[in-house]
């Protein structure tokens, strides 16, 4: 098995921009735009608070103080958690969105991230 580095973490992040880009077009073409759409958005909901709290998390690599890398971790929590909470306030602003695509597309990113940590695993 191994540890999550900068690699990694990158190819999560490809793998849940891939995935949510490539579902989100097929609703287009089935659905509606509209559809589609509001799932890429629900996916970016989830994609983009996780690449910030990579940046600011894999900044301490190489770093020997435990404290500071612990310290680290809560911080960029805090800010994932914050950072998606602004988001969805400022999607559910638009009166158009349907919010049931919109969850789905954030489950499915989310869904990306541990199907590529249990592919990693084997």
């Amino acid at each position: 098995m191994r540890f999550v580095n900068y690699t990694i973490w990158v190819e999560i992040v490809l793998y849940q921009i891939l995935l949510t880009f490539g579902i989100g077009v097929l609703l287009s073409a089935i659905f509606t735009f509209k559809i589609g759409l509001t799932f890429m958005l629900g996916g970016g909901l989830n994609i983009i608070p996780g690449w910030l709290f990579g940046r600011f998390f894999f900044k301490t690599i190489g770093k020997r103080d435990a404290k500071k890398i612990i310290n680290t971790f809560y911080y960029g929590e805090a800010l994932k958690f914050i950072t998606t909470a602004v988001l969805f306030m400022g999607i559910f602003q638009w009166k158009s969105i349907t919010p049931i695509p919109l969850f789905v597309g954030f489950m499915v990113a989310q869904l990306a991230y541990w199907l590529v940590l249990v592919k990693l695993r084997n």
